[in-house]
């Protein structure tokens, strides 16, 4: 995606979205060693729940996932959304709407648009990892957009 590009929402609200029926279940019942968050909802369809325990599978031995967030009720994310959108309203209020809402969407997804954000939907997972000292590695990189997808059928 090019700095200032649009978000690819447009196309993605155009998609119809229709539930295959796709269980969630619930993380704790796996035993794959990960560690979960405080206030983390543990569920994540069936496929991506099968993607984490691949995941974790295949770390190094003594280090483990951390599961951050997983499934989002709609009205948590439009919490996160907005009170980040808020943050930068008030950090650059020399913008406009447009540009506000597009720099809130390069690290949230909209709660607003047809599409639903991939955390309401149960596919979509945030992970760190932890070292063998028990201690989060740096997972930081060059800050790039998201690129903005809906778990619908996939």
């Amino acid at each position: 995606m090019r700095r200032g590009s649009p978000e690819p929402f447009h196309r993605l609200n155009r998609i119809p979205i229709r539930d295959d029926g796709e269980a969630l279940v619930d993380l704790r019942g796996l035993s794959a060693g990960w560690v979960l968050a405080p206030g983390c909802l543990p569920y994540l369809r069936v496929r991506v729940a099968a993607m984490l325990v691949r995941a974790q599978d295949s770390l190094p031995d003594g280090h483990r996932l951390t599961v951050s967030t997983a499934l989002r009720t709609l009205e948590m994310q439009a919490t996160l959304y907005w009170e980040n959108f808020e943050k930068l309203r008030a950090e650059r209020p020399e913008l406009p709407l447009s540009a506000l809402r597009r720099r809130t969407n390069r690290y949230f997804a909209p709660p607003d648009y047809p599409a639903p954000p991939g955390h309401c939907t149960g596919g979509a997972v945030d992970v760190g990892v932890l070292g063998p000292d028990g201690r989060p590695l740096e997972m930081t990189g060059e800050l790039r957009p998201a690129m903005a997808v809906s778990y619908a059928g996939m």
